[in-house]
């Protein structure tokens, strides 16, 4: 049977302070519970969008108070399972509204369009030429922006780059590699 004060220290019921180990059993009680939950919502670890983050945030603020603090410990799992559920249903309004979803997500951003830098695309995003061209190196292995044939600022804050194809001839041979002959 369980000690009625172990239990509601670790609950937070009526308790002054939580020990050490009550916050260690709190710890695990909140990994278990919010691996659980993120198991059901796979799409939160995923994409990335103004709602996760705000949500990352709002989460992490509410499992470490359910942690550290003198707080009733159910109330806070249920809040957190409250804005998970709130997001799950705004992922799925915004799945069935693509109007709803251009006002909220908003619309991708052409950056650069067949080569050429499209100036007032970035100064409306406030993105420097130097993070345009930072972002191109570290995504692909141009490092002009001839070599591009788009790139697209996306909702989630990223630039996709779409790069010309490069006209690469290979020549065929008849003979053999040294490692297809031992085969």
């Amino acid at each position: 049977m369980i000690n009625e004060s172990l239990f509601s220290t670790i609950w937070g019921i009526g308790c002054q302070k939580i020990s050490v180990t009550d916050m260690i059993i709190r710890a695990i009680i909140v990994y278990i519970y919010g691996i659980i939950l993120l198991r059901i919502h796979k799409r939160f670890m995923g994409i990335r969008t103004i709602f996760n983050f705000v949500l990352f945030v709002m989460l992490g603020s509410l499992m470490a108070g359910a942690i550290l603090e003198n707080v009733l410990f159910i109330p806070i799992l249920v809040s957190v399972t409250a804005l998970m559920l709130l997001n799950w249903l705004f992922a799925i309004t915004l799945y069935y509204s693509t109007a709803l979803e251009k006002i909220i997500k908003g619309t991708p951003v052409m950056l650069i369009e067949d080569g050429q830098i499209q100036w007032q695309n970035m100064r409306k995003n406030f993105i420097t030429k130097n993070d345009l061209l930072e972002a191109l190196r570290s995504s692909t292995n141009a490092i002009s922006v001839t070599e591009v044939k788009q790139a697209i600022f996306e909702n989630s804050g990223s630039i996709s780059f779409v790069l010309y194809e490069q006209n690469c001839s290979i020549k065929k041979s008849n003979s053999l590699s040294p490692l297809e002959k031992t085969r």
